[in-house]
């Protein structure tokens, strides 16, 4: 046998090798995601005609292709559930990202981000930051609806041609929320994104002392509010008029000055009025 015959036959093994693999794991998450997801739980995500059996085939080629690798052990419902979303986002980032020239320049920095946060101060801003994102940093952000009973806020990572990807599911319809959602995952662009081969999933009822994400909770609120304002804020917390005074000078929208107090005090019934101002799923389009 020539060695050219042998070199090519060594090849094909390995490339036969490689798509069994493939094949096992994608085996691997579809019987996971079955055993875990009711159809009724993702009704509205499927594709004109497509049977729920095709789309968890669909969610797991997703999950276990390119360089981004979404898949994650679903032990519980809400892993599984976390994995069709972020299955989800993916999707949809590629096809935005192959429908127009998406380039990142692996720049985005903390002035960036504070440039980014002070579009808070204008709530109708929230429908036109995808485009300002894309055309201006090279960054994808996809508003996925949360899936009933998902317990998750946001993700981000990074696609093969290295697009960072944020993924927002306005689990909590906030303008607050929103906005810490979307710096958090912006701070962790700009400090971790040589990490974001894999996915970084955040859920913000549970609290994280990861070096990762007590760094990025930082720099996003001080992205927000800067520091030695949010003290001025926390010590006149009782004043609305003192709270919108001070969210004026940090160059923030008020809303988010009251989510923070409400955070940080656990008084939860603070500037209710305040924080639920705007329906943030209906202006994103996200309303059934």
């Amino acid at each position: 046998m020539s060695d050219d015959k042998e070199m090519t036959q060594g090849q094909d093994f390995s490339v036969l090798h490689g798509l069994s693999r493939s094949a096992s794991s994608v085996f691997k998450v579809f019987s996971e995601l079955k055993s875990r997801c009711k159809p009724s739980v993702l009704k509205g995500r499927t594709l004109p005609n497509e049977s729920f059996d095709d789309f968890l085939l669909r969610v797991a080629v997703s999950s276990t292709s390119g360089s981004s690798t979404l898949y994650r052990k679903a032990e519980t419902a809400n892993d599984a559930l976390a994995l069709v979303w972020l299955a989800l986002v993916k999707d949809r980032a590629t096809s935005l990202c192959l429908n127009r020239d998406m380039a990142f320049s692996s720049a985005f920095t903390e002035k960036d981000l504070r440039d980014v946060t002070r579009l808070s101060q204008d709530p109708s801003t929230i429908t036109t930051l995808p485009e300002l994102l894309a055309e201006r940093y090279g960054i994808i952000l996809v508003m996925e609806k949360y899936l009933p009973a998902m317990k998750l806020d946001g993700c981000v990572f990074k696609l093969i041609n290295g697009v960072p990807v944020i993924g927002i599911s306005a689990r909590y319809n906030r303008y607050d929320n929103f906005w810490f959602t979307l710096s958090h995952e912006l701070a962790h662009i700009v400090l971790h994104y040589e990490s974001l081969d894999s996915p970084i999933v955040d859920d913000f009822d549970q609290a994280s002392d990861s070096d990762v994400e007590v760094e990025a909770n930082r720099l996003a609120t001080d992205s927000l509010i800067p520091r030695n304002v949010l003290r001025k804020i926390m010590l006149n917390q009782g004043s609305l008029k003192r709270v919108v005074e001070l969210s004026n000078e940090a160059e923030c929208h008020p809303a988010i000055a009251a989510g923070m107090i409400r955070h940080r005090t656990g008084q939860w019934t603070l500037y209710s009025e305040l924080v639920n101002f705007m329906d943030v799923r209906s202006e994103l389009g996200l309303n059934d």
